[in-house]
């Protein structure tokens, strides 16, 4: 789905912003913006998902290290871990299968 489609503009969009704004409990709304945006990528292309999903989780926890630790080496670490695999677009297929 793109940004400029027929379904993101008169389907995604206008679901996720009534839900959002129907939805009163803050934890909620957030929970709601995440199976959105896991939805809109899904529908791109579901096998990829788990990974994004696996990222964020990643990222999340770095983040907290970082933050503890007040460290530059683990946001360097983070830095590569983030782009390495997705710098060169014609072998993440390959580097990501290579893995399961």
């Amino acid at each position: 789905m793109l940004f400029n489609s027929y379904v993101f503009i008169f389907v995604f969009l206008p679901i996720t912003l009534a839900g959002f704004y129907l939805i009163s409990k803050r934890k909620i709304q957030l929970s709601f913006l995440l199976c959105a945006s896991l939805g809109f990528y899904a529908y791109w292309n579901p096998k990829y998902v788990f990974f994004l999903v696996l990222t964020v989780v990643l990222d999340f926890y770095v983040a907290r290290a970082i933050f503890k630790t007040k460290g530059t080496s683990l946001l360097f670490g983070e830095k590569i871990h983030t782009s390495g695999p997705f710098y060169d677009h014609q072998s993440y297929d390959s580097w990501i299968f290579q893995i399961l």
